[in-house]
C-alpha cells in the first residue's frame, strides 16, 4: 500500500509492502491506482491481490446475475470455482488478507456450489451409468492409455494438442449423458440410482491452465465427462481448496480410480 495514498485513513496503515500489477489487473482497481503496472517486490503477495480481484470481480458478477447467464456448462462451472480456488490458495500465506477474504469466497462458494448443481441437473446418471458399465475393448496398452492422458492434460504447453479431444471423449461424450430436455427433473434418478452408488472417491481438482502460446485461453486438465461425474456424483466438497468426496457406482470409481487416467483421486470409506 502507498502510505501517500489519499484513500487511506491516517494511521491506518500496519507494514507496508510494494505490489505491482499489469494494467489489466490495475484498471479493475481504484481508479487512482489504475495507471500504474509497476513491478512489485514482492511477487507472491502481488498474484494474490489480483487472484483475489478476479474472484470478487466474479463474485459481483454472480451476486448481480450479470455473469453468464446461458445453459449450464462444465466450462461455466469451472470457471467460477478455479477463481475461487485460485484466490483462497493465494491468500492462505497472508493472514490479514485472508480475513478480509473469508466472507467473500464464502459467498463466492456458494456460487460455485449454484453452479454444480444447475450444471448436474443436465447429466443423465443412468445413461452415464449404463455407458460406462458397456464391455469395451481397450486401445493400446496401459502404459500407452497413462502417456496419452498425461499428454492431454498437459496440453496448455503443446498448442498442437490444445483441441485435441480427451480420450474418454468417445465414453463420457456430453452428447451422450446430457438430457435432452434440460428442464426434466432428477428426482426419480436421485432417489432411485440405477446402480447402487456404494464407492467413496476423494479428488483433488486440477487448476485450469493457460495455453502458452495464446494468453487468456484457460486448458481444463479435466474432461468434460470428468467434470460431469465431479458435478453429478458430489456429496461433500471444500470448493476452497478444490477438495471434493464423491459417491460413484462400483464402474464409474474404477474409471476415476484408473492408473491410466493419472487423476489425484483416492477411494474413500462413505460414512
Amino acid at each position: 500500500m502507498d502510505a501517500g495514498c489519499p484513500t487511506i485513513v491516517p494511521g491506518s496503515l500496519g507494514d507496508q509492502t510494494t505490489l505491482g500489477f499489469s494494467p489489466e489487473v490495475a484498471r479493475r482497481m481504484c481508479g487512482r491506482c489504475a495507471p500504474f503496472g509497476l513491478d512489485g517486490r514482492s511477487p507472491e503477495l502481488t498474484r494474490a491481490v489480483a487472484s483475489l480481484v478476479t474472484a470478487v470481480d466474479m463474485l459481483d458478477e454472480e451476486d448481480e446475475g450479470v455473469g453468464y447467464n446461458g445453459p449450464p456448462s462444465a466450462d461455466t462451472w469451472r470457471s467460477v470455482q478455479n477463481d475461487l480456488t485460485q484466490a483462497a490458495r493465494a491468500a492462505s500465506p497472508y493472514p490479514w488478507l485472508r480475513r478480509w477474504a473469508k466472507p467473500r469466497l464464502d459467498r463466492l462458494a456458494l456460487h460455485v456450489e449454484r453452479r454444480r448443481m444447475e450444471l448436474a441437473a443436465l447429466i443423465d446418471t443412468a445413461d452415464l451409468e449404463r455407458i460406462t458399465a458397456l464391455p469395451r475393448d481397450g486401445v493400446g496398452t496401459a502404459a500407452e492409455r497413462r502417456t496419452a492422458w498425461t499428454a492431454w492434460r498437459a496440453r496448455a504447453a503443446d498448442a498442437y494438442l490444445i483441441n485435441r479431444p480427451s480420450p474418454d471423449a468417445d465414453l463420457w461424450s456430453m452428447d451422450r449423458i446430457v438430457k435432452a430436455t434440460p428442464n426434466q427433473s432428477r428426482s426419480d434418478v436421485t432417489s432411485q440410482p440405477a446402480v447402487p452408488r456404494t464407492v467413496g472417491i476423494h479428488l483433488s481438482i486440477p487448476s485450469l491452465g493457460e495455453a502458452q502460446h495464446a494468453c487468456w485461453i484457460d486448458v481444463d486438465p479435466l474432461s468434460k465427462g470428468e467434470v460431469a461425474v465431479i458435478a453429478a456424483y458430489k456429496i461433500d466438497a471444500d470448493w476452497q481448496t478444490g477438495d471434493v468426496t464423491l459417491a460413484v457406482p462400483r464402474c464409474i470409481a474404477e474409471e476415476l480410480l484408473s492408473p491410466t487416467r493419472a487423476l489425484d483421486a483416492t477411494k474413500v470409506p462413505l460414512c
